[in-house]
């Protein structure tokens, strides 16, 4: 068996991705033995070892590949040069995420990945021409990677592996979602972010909203993606989605949908006390929305909110969540379209500006704009802004094109931990009928878990 040495093996090397991220990598290359494994090795130094038949995952071999930052890609050229040869590869993985694995070249070639002694994925295909790709789900520490030729392949491989590191945040596993929401997360470092729902066509979801809690792990703050849908378009059930970076898989979760018999419920009131929540002899008060399609918290009087006055002129657009003297409470979305803008940014209470994602689809707006990529969305935590009324702002290139005035109620804190309740709602939606909801930390709010 023969080894490709790395190019600058043993000094830090910097790569340059399609993103802001900048990364060193040091890295060097070991080969299976059967017996024999090299030990405190220097990661800068190449190591070559006999043939072995088979790759063992009972030991634990030197560090072959580092990874010293949240997304990383690179590749390292090695070679299967007889039908028992086979290329063992340790990689150190800096933080939770989506592992890529594949080769390239004219050589048919078969991968294995493992971590904790377990196999996590296996295969010979997936990649151009003869070549695998792999992809798994991993967590923090070191994975081995094998790879060999398939049958009495013998010749040249590049292996090229890659760390997608990012989260879907909501929809959660086994959660429950009705009405209007959003699909959120975050990614450290993507072109494109799609969201397959089910069978059905991905969607592109906005990127690159501000994610102050992700610096740490990605190195700039602008890693947030969200994508506003209606869940009723799915129709009652268990749900599945997938969020792809680049056509790459990095999170899934399946969900449960309850809807009210129609894709978007007209002309209906309601509201209902919960008692004793968050706290025993607390309580607070759920108000139907019909533009969120669900209920929201509201303050337990609530009084009009004076009407704004329109704008004329400006850029053609709309702010379509929050509506004018609408309520607002736990995490949500700010959402709406305009037809042309080079950045949409969103102003709260004439203070604070921030940058919404711009150019996911909507379909609505071809017929005005003249294309459908028009759409914005800003995933928030209304708790952020306090109780009572504030003041939305939408601006495209500094210009305003829409506004509202709408009312906020938290439950005393920005994000409430560790507390359960389900309660019914009777006379909804109409007089013979009622629901029965329930809370889910992650939105901040209630959701209609059944129709009863």
């Amino acid at each position: 068996m023969s080894v490709v040495q790395p190019q600058n093996i043993g000094e830090k090397t910097r790569f340059r991705l399609s993103g802001p991220v900048i990364f060193f990598l040091v890295m060097a290359v070991l080969v299976c033995n059967s017996t024999t494994w090299a030990q405190d090795i220097d990661v800068a130094t190449p190591i070559l070892l006999s043939d072995n038949n088979d790759c063992p995952v009972n030991r634990d071999p030197s560090i072959l590949v580092r990874l010293e930052s949240a997304t990383w890609t690179s590749s390292t050229a090695g070679e299967i040069d007889s039908a028992y040869d086979i290329d063992c590869f340790q990689i150190v993985i800096p933080h939770d995420g989506q592992l890529i694995v594949e080769t390239t070249g004219q050589t048919d070639t078969v991968g294995t990945v493992w971590q904790e002694w377990e196999e996590l994925t296996s295969g010979a295909t997936g990649g151009a021409g003869r070549n695998f790709r792999l992809s798994a789900r991993v967590a923090s520490g070191s994975v081995l990677v094998a790879v060999e030729g398939r049958g009495s392949q013998t010749g040249a491989y590049i292996l090229e592996v890659s760390l997608l590191v990012g989260f879907l945040e909501n929809p959660g596993p086994s959660s429950f979602h009705s009405g209007i929401g959003v699909l959120s997360g975050w990614i450290c470092d993507a072109v494109v972010v799609e969201v397959v729902l089910d069978d059905l066509p991905p969607r592109e979801a906005g990127y690159g909203t501000e994610r102050l809690d992700t610096a740490g792990v990605c190195g700039d703050e602008d890693n947030g993606f969200g994508l506003l849908f209606n869940w009723n378009r799915l129709g009652d059930g268990e749900h599945t989605v997938r969020v792809l970076a680049d056509g790459d898989e990095f999170g899934r979760a399946t969900f449960t949908v309850t809807t009210l018999g129609v894709e978007f419920l007209r002309g209906v009131h309601g509201e209902w006390v919960v008692q004793d929540f968050p706290s025993p002899g607390e309580e607070v008060r759920l108000v139907w929305q019909e533009a969120l399609q669900n209920f929201v918290i509201a303050p337990p009087r609530s009084r009009p909110v004076e009407s704004l006055p329109g704008l004329g002129g400006g850029p053609v657009g709309r702010l379509g969540n929050p509506g004018q003297a609408s309520w607002r409470s736990g995490i949500g979305v700010i959402s709406g379209w305009v037809c042309d803008a080079e950045v949409v940014e969103l102003e709260i209470n004439g203070t604070h500006r921030l940058e919404a994602a711009y150019g996911t689809e909507r379909a609505d707006t071809e017929t005005v704009c003249g294309d459908r990529y028009n759409g914005f969305g800003l995933l928030l935590n209304w708790n952020r802004l306090g109780d009572g009324d504030h003041t939305i702002r939408a601006l495209a290139d500094g210009e305003e094109f829409g506004r509202a005035t709408f009312t906020v109620t938290t439950l005393g804190e920005e994000f409430l931990r560790g507390v359960q309740r389900e309660v019914v709602v009777p006379n909804f939606p109409d007089a013979l009928n009622e629901v029965q909801v329930v809370w889910q930390e992650a939105l901040q709010n209630f959701v209609i878990q059944r129709e009863l």
